[in-house]
């Protein structure tokens, strides 16, 4: 009763708010890459405009309306929601007051009817669906209701509003054939409006300088883009995002490829961290799902093998997959094996579908399973060497970044560079 009376207040203030200034409003969502993507987009329209992006993963009907108003959740705190009440009632009455142009805002669909409520308050002027995928599945009748609420954002889009969306995703592709609106896409494939250049990716990982060069195409010219410590597919795939926004506000190749250098992923997407031992760690553990697994194995199974000894990839149980859960567990196994890499970890009961379907293939003195991430970070400790190269990824219950913080070189900074570090999650 309480949560829900402070939704509406929240509700309220944020739509006065938005009433009242009129920022242009971008809206991302989808089942991967929305922090990622956010981030880029802020780094690119940062640049030139006065703007505000969705602060940590407040993505629900509670952080949207947070985001808008410009402050953190005072949680349990009744003095606190009051200065947050308060706090926005002066901005609506002080329609001088300095507010930002754009808000570049996640929406976050876990239920039927999020998306509806997310832009009843936010309606975008810009919409960037990263993927469609399978992830939050579990409270949906199937996929495609969980497809099809997602694809509500588009519905929502303002009058002169523009679509963008990742043409990697054949079903999303497929969705948005005679949509009555404008689209502009991105991808790698040549199809995508806009894409990487072909043959133009390089992966740096073994270097002072490294991150990922690669070109952006758009319009029949090319511009290269470098972004230090960025060492991801997906990570390209937000940076392309971030392009396409900004070219449908007119900015030009040079101005973007400028700003991209600012770009940095946000803890436990795809950072590149130093480990023990002389060794290399991809730190992928702030979530998963399938779709994000296999994007990471594409990383990994790209760089070149002259930068690294040995190849690990260290998995934990995939979340809210549902009734898809063991098969797609078992096909993340048969992908692992098939990349042909040279050992594969993985941890909690979930996760052992992935070793069980890899051991079809691969030396069973090759795979590992573990119950909990501080076990095989123990035995990890001890058995990597110098140069070895580790993908660590799993869903937030699988608590993968405590490996990742036993076998960094600098545990010190785990505070400043991997996710959940607060007193909170070690409670």
């Amino acid at each position: 009763m309480i949560k829900e009376l402070l939704k509406k207040r929240l509700a309220v203030l944020a739509k006065k708010i938005l009433h009242t200034f009129k920022p242009e409003i971008i809206g991302i969502t989808g089942s991967v890459g929305k922090t990622t993507t956010k981030e880029a987009i802020a780094a690119v329209l940062g640049s030139r405009f006065n703007m505000r992006a969705t602060y940590k993963n407040y993505n629900n009907e509670i952080g949207l309306p947070l985001t808008i108003i410009g402050v953190t959740s005072p949680g349990k705190s009744i003095k606190g929601w009051l200065a947050v009440f308060s706090h926005a009632k002066k901005i609506i009455t002080d329609p001088e007051k300095l507010y930002p142009e754009m808000l570049v805002l996640e929406m976050g669909v876990d239920h039927p009817g999020d998306m509806d409520y997310l832009t009843s308050i936010a309606k975008p002027t810009r919409a960037v669906l990263t993927r469609l995928g399978s992830a939050h599945v579990e409270f949906f009748s199937s996929i495609s209701e969980l497809h099809n609420e997602k694809l509500k954002i588009t519905k929502a889009l303002t009058e002169d509003g523009i679509l963008i969306y990742n043409y990697e995703d054949e079903e999303l592709r497929r969705k948005t054939v005679g949509l009555p609106i404008k689209t502009i896409s991105y991808g790698f494939s040549s199809g995508a409006d806009v894409k990487v250049e072909s043959g133009t990716i390089n992966l740096l990982t073994g270097t002072d300088r490294a991150g990922v060069s690669f070109k952006i195409e758009y319009q029949g010219s090319s511009v290269p883009v470098f972004i230090p410590g960025l060492i991801s597919r997906p990570g390209i795939l937000s940076a392309l995002a971030a392009a396409a926004v900004a070219y449908s506000y007119d900015f030009n190749s040079i101005e973007i490829s400028n700003a991209l250098k600012n770009f940095r992923p946000p803890a436990g997407r795809m950072n590149l961290l130093a480990g023990i031992s002389q060794t290399t760690i991809i730190d992928d553990t702030y979530n998963s799902s399938p779709e994000a697994v296999q994007e990471s194995l594409e990383t990994i199974f790209e760089i070149s093998k002259n930068e690294y000894n040995h190849s690990w990839i260290v998995l934990g149980d995939m979340k809210e997959l549902g009734e898809n859960s063991q098969k797609a567990h078992e096909e993340m196994g048969r992908l692992v094996s098939e990349k042909k890499f040279n050992f594969l970890v993985t941890v909690g009961n979930e996760a052992e579908d992935i070793s069980k379907s890899a051991l079809e293939t691969m030396n069973e003195k090759n795979v590992w399973h573990f119950q909990s991430s501080v076990e095989a970070a123990d035995f990890l400790s001890n058995k990597i060497s110098e140069k070895d190269i580790l993908l660590v990824k799993g869903s937030q219950a699988a608590r993968m970044e405590k490996i990742v913080k036993r076998l960094m070189k600098e545990p010190e900074k785990a505070i400043d560079l991997l996710v959940r570090q607060g007193a909170d999650w070690d409670n």
